[in-house]
């Protein structure tokens, strides 16, 4: 349980329009690892505002579960679905260095 709370505690800091609150976040889940990955990867698919630190958090992890969620957030950014103000084409380079960094070629 307090794992949990950690994972969403950190998680709610990469919301966080705090550059430095984001970093202290994405440290966190790293050093909490394989149990932040289902976190993430709900969070990958449902808010636009962190995924591109989503991305590199969980290419960083190394969890093979996180690769399709990936690749089906990648083809989502190819039909538009990235909320107002997004640059898609900084998310989808985003994915692609996770996807590599999983072994995705």
């Amino acid at each position: 349980m307090f794992t949990t709370l950690r994972v969403e505690w950190n998680i709610w800091k990469l919301r966080s329009s705090s550059g430095r609150t984001q970093l202290v976040g994405t440290r966190a889940l790293l050093r909490i690892g394989a149990p932040a990955v289902k976190r993430l990867i709900s969070e990958l698919r449902y808010n636009h505002v962190t995924q591109v630190r989503v991305a590199q958090i969980l290419g960083d992890l190394g969890d093979s579960r996180a690769i399709a969620p990936l690749i089906d957030a990648l083809n989502k950014c190819d039909r538009g679905f990235f909320g107002i103000g997004m640059n898609s084409a900084v998310v989808k380079e985003m994915i692609y260095e996770a996807l590599e960094k999983l072994g995705v070629q």
